[in-house]
């Protein structure tokens, strides 16, 4: 589901509906499928205890993002907000604690400032040429210009990009690359299979939205562009060793269009 732009739930302390948490299901089904398949066809590489635990994470981190399928509250504290942020501060908690439990987990999540890694220098380039390009489509407005309001940049800035972040790049990349076995040198990262689904995981958790509280709609190109998307923050996470550089250009491409 596309939770960075829009408001998934009602406001205040509602009970999650019916059609959100089928919602939510379908992403988890899409995600698990294709943590499956790549697990089918790579099988020859896959590590099975850090395979199990990407799909647990999958499993715990989107039971978080739909607030246990509706046997979590939201607290009155977020009752004036139109913005999911309870939805957020729960994931963040799950992506700690499964970074806090994984062996030097500090360091596999990229979770350090420091840019360690051997493509720094290209994966400058690249987020720099990436930006430039977001930069034109806010100019051809090409995806739509959302007016500008204080709350959806706050929230994109200390909430939906943080988070997600902090769990695709962190958690499930750091899963991935110990799940699918030996490493390859791609464009001065040492990657290996699990760049596939570690991307598609993040388009697929992007796949759905609810129109009017009760039809759920399928964001066809939304997910293909964010498929895309994810190759390329991942490559930069494993490129630079770090989060920093994914947060940056994920960032700017949240924010581009409320500002141009």
């Amino acid at each position: 589901m596309h939770h960075s732009q829009g408001c998934r739930h009602s406001q205040g302390d509602l009970p999650v509906s019916s059609v959100h948490i089928t919602a939510e299901l379908i992403e988890m089904g899409a995600m698990l499928g294709v943590l499956l398949l790549s697990g089918l066809i790579f099988r020859k590489s896959v590590r099975p205890g850090w395979f199990l635990a990407s799909i647990g994470a999958i499993i715990v981190g989107l039971g978080a993002w739909a607030r246990g399928y509706g046997w979590i509250h939201e607290p009155a504290v977020f009752d004036q907000l139109s913005y999911p942020w309870f939805d957020y501060v729960l994931l963040g908690a799950v992506s700690i604690a499964i970074i806090l439990a994984m062996p030097d987990g500090w360091r596999r999540s990229g979770m350090t400032l420091r840019h360690t890694g051997p493509g720094v220098p290209w994966a400058l380039g690249l987020s720099l040429a990436l930006c430039g390009f977001l930069t034109y489509t806010a100019v051809a407005d090409v995806f739509g210009s959302p007016e500008f309001e204080l709350e959806p940049v706050a929230f994109n800035a200390f909430a939906s990009v943080p988070v997600e972040e902090l769990f695709f790049r962190g958690v499930i990349v750091a899963l991935m690359l110990e799940a699918f076995g030996a490493r390859r040198t791609l464009l001065r990262a040492e990657m290996n299979w699990g760049l596939i689904p570690a991307a598609v995981v993040f388009g697929f958790g992007h796949l759905t939205s609810v129109s009017g509280g009760e039809e759920i709609v399928i964001n066809y190109f939304q997910t293909l562009w964010t498929v895309f998307g994810g190759f390329v923050l991942v490559w930069l996470r494993v490129a630079t060793g770090s989060l920093l550089l994914p947060f940056a250009v994920h960032l700017y491409g949240n924010l581009i269009h409320f500002f141009i």
